[in-house]
């Protein structure tokens, strides 16, 4: 090429390059400008004087700004740092520190609160820990009781946690604790002082030292309006008669866990940062936090550990409302987290948090196959999964493996699971598909590969970037675990969970052998040993299931995201063993054996049913191994 021509390919690629930044560039401001115009417009239709919002996506903060004033008196505008009083929105916290003390090993949800604080009536020992924070205790109010009624309202406002108590153990339950759900303070009461019981320290200094400082959030504290807090204006605003008036709010110790804390935009983003990444609380605790109650009639309460759980257009949503002022919501479907805080107690402006969220949520459904039909969306149900222990042994003669029955021992013992809403792709993943993640992302290229994550057999049926000639539409195989963590994560999608596949795999069908019911294998049904094709076919070439899914049994084993266990006994919600979905890096550190499932081209019929498990080396390139991306729908139902 002479330099002439080789200046022209530099202008032009330069010029190229200059425009995709642009083009970028162009569409976050535009972006911020539609968030602008829409905050505008709601602080106008609410009279909010001033309020702060921070959103973050994926770890990272991309929208932070201030509006209005701090106060109206003075006209001062507020910052970043200005400090809210977050009323109920509390609450997250106290669902988060009582999760810590599970992982500490101190209590469990299901300890009976007489057996933490002896001290309690009798008649509180139906009550657990969890009952406190889903607002299924059953404690009545406060206000019934008559004696405390005659306080001085600084007197009540001042007694202590155990005092209060006192007070409420004066009056009887007003429902059976699971019965139903009813919004109230003195559970969560009752759950800051079993958290001082445990931890030793007051609730206070146990989130400061756990939560506050090891995040630095540095302007997060407790106290209320009588309490100089830095950077906290000295009053909040009501509207009376279009007139606004100052408010008083003298939270006390006491009420720290339902309604004490204080923080600002900025230190709240760090919170939901750390919280999404699992730096909080480990990832099974999160979705201990975020799961339903359900009830002593088997119906779900929509309230978590301190947690509200909405529906937002299919979204999954888990955050809380505090005075009508405070508002943070978290998706954690899609890793976005809105916060919301005004100085305008009782605005009720709800719909912000959503107007907001809705500009980041739609724009990248497409890319993970939602719109344009590859993926299937399964909706949230409890099933059984495994196999029952007693029918080992039939199982065991049917597919003429009586010799060795250890390979199905793995399957026992069933277990009741309740999996969330969620999307999986109908197909495989192709050699099509993962060349263009290589392209992109040359890294996971054969030749750049780290050996940590190939075994040498990594893409060997490749050609450097290029697969086997025809076989586009056949499902890549030779690629470690980890390369199929990365891919997925690529696209915005992680790897199934294996109670996930299980479900998926059954198609809608109970207690059926096969993804297609119990007719035995065949070679129109599956790609097997049978089949005698001693290769992969390309995804789609036998019938789909109940779910539209193709391949669940047989083509090529699919690799799960967790990591090789035995199965326990209990009830589980959104199980994954070793408790990582692996939306981060930390993948990279994986070396223990992961779930297969499916059966593959080479598998024997035994192989294709939908309980069967197996496993694999994370590093364990095979030409028999594939895998399929799936992401939470963010439904609850």
């Amino acid at each position: 090429m002479n330099q002439t021509r080789k200046d022209k390919v530099i202008t032009v690629s330069v010029l190229m390059l200059c425009f995709l930044i642009f083009s970028a560039t162009a569409s976050a401001a535009n972006l911020n400008e539609k968030i602008d115009r829409y905050i505008a417009q709601e602080m106008a239709k609410y009279q909010i004087p001033g309020l702060s919002i921070a959103v973050v996506k994926n770890g990272k903060i991309v929208k932070m700004k201030d509006y209005g004033v701090g106060s109206v008196e003075f006209d001062t505008p507020l910052g970043h740092d200005t400090v809210f009083q977050l009323f109920s929105t509390s609450k997250i916290f106290a669902g988060v520190a009582v999760m810590k003390l599970v992982e500490d090993g101190k209590l469990s949800l299901d300890t009976p609160v007489t057996d933490i604080i002896q001290s309690l009536p009798g008649e509180w020992k139906a009550i657990n820990v969890r009952n406190l924070l889903t607002h299924t205790s059953g404690l009545p109010g406060v206000n019934a009781n008559a004696r405390y009624a005659c306080l001085p309202k600084d007197k009540a406002d001042e007694l202590k946690a155990d005092e209060f108590i006192k007070y409420v153990a004066e009056l009887p339950l007003s429902f059976k604790p699971g019965e139903k759900f009813s919004y109230g303070q003195s559970a969560y009461i009752l759950a800051g002082m079993i958290v001082e019981k445990l931890s030793g320290k007051s609730y206070a200094d146990f989130l400061r030292e756990r939560f506050f400082s090891p995040l630095a959030m540095n302007s997060t504290r407790f106290g209320g309006t009588g309490v100089f807090i830095e950077r906290r204006p000295p009053t909040v605003y009501n509207r009376e008669n279009n007139l606004f008036k100052t408010w008083n709010y003298p939270f006390a110790p006491k009420d720290f866990p339902a309604a004490g804390l204080n923080s600002s935009a900025s230190d709240l983003s760090k919170f939901f940062i750390a919280l999404d990444a699992g730096r909080v609380i480990r990832p099974q605790s999160l979705t201990e936090l975020w799961a339903p109650m359900k009830l002593n009639d088997g119906k779900e309460s929509l309230y978590g550990l301190g947690w509200d759980l909405k529906d937002h257009k299919g979204y999954k949503v888990v955050g809380h409302e505090g005075g009508g002022s405070i508002w943070a919501a978290h998706f954690p479907g899609e890793h976005l987290s809105v916060i919301v805080l005004c100085n305008l107690n009782g605005a009720r402006a709800d719909e912000i948090q959503y107007g907001i969220a809705d500009m980041f949520l739609d724009n990248n459904k497409e890319d993970k196959g939602v719109k344009n039909g590859s993926m299937a969306l399964v909706n949230r149900a409890t099933f059984t999964m495994g196999t029952d222990p007693s029918k080992l042994s039939q199982i065991a003669e049917i597919f003429d493996i009586k010799k060795h029955p250890d390979m199905i021992q793995s399957e026992s013992p069933q277990h009741a699971v309740t999996v969330s809403s969620y999307y999986i792709d109908k197909y495989e993943v192709t050699n099509a598909q993962f060349q263009k993640f290589i392209k992109k992302q040359a890294k996971w290229s054969s030749a750049q590969i780290p050996k940590q994550f190939n075994n040498g057999n990594y893409l060997k049926d490749w050609n450097g970037s290029n697969f086997p000639q025809d076989k586009a539409q056949h499902p890549v195989v030779n690629v470690s675990w980890q390369a199929a963590v990365a891919y997925c994560e690529s696209v915005g999608k992680r790897l199934p969970t294996e109670a996930e596949w299980e479900y998926a795999a059954r198609g809608g069908l109970k207690d059926k052998t096969f993804p297609w019911g119990d007719e035995p294998v065949d070679k129109t049904r599956a790609n097997y040993l049978g089949s005698e094709t001693k290769a992969t076919t390309p995804v789609g070439s036998y019938p789909a299931n109940g779910y539209g899914l193709f391949d669940m049994a047989g083509n090529v084993w699919e690799f799960m995201a967790d990591e090789w266990a035995p199965y326990s006994a209990a009830d589980q919600n959104d199980p994954v063993a070793g408790g990582n979905l692996f939306v981060d890096d930390s993948f990279r550190d994986v070396t223990t054996r992961r779930v297969i499932r499916g059966g593959s081209w080479g598998g024997a019929p035994l192989n294709l049913r939908v309980t069967y498990r197996d496993s694999h080396p994370p590093d364990g390139s095979k030409s028999f191994v594939g895998f399929r991306c799936a992401m939470p729908s963010g439904k609850w139902q």
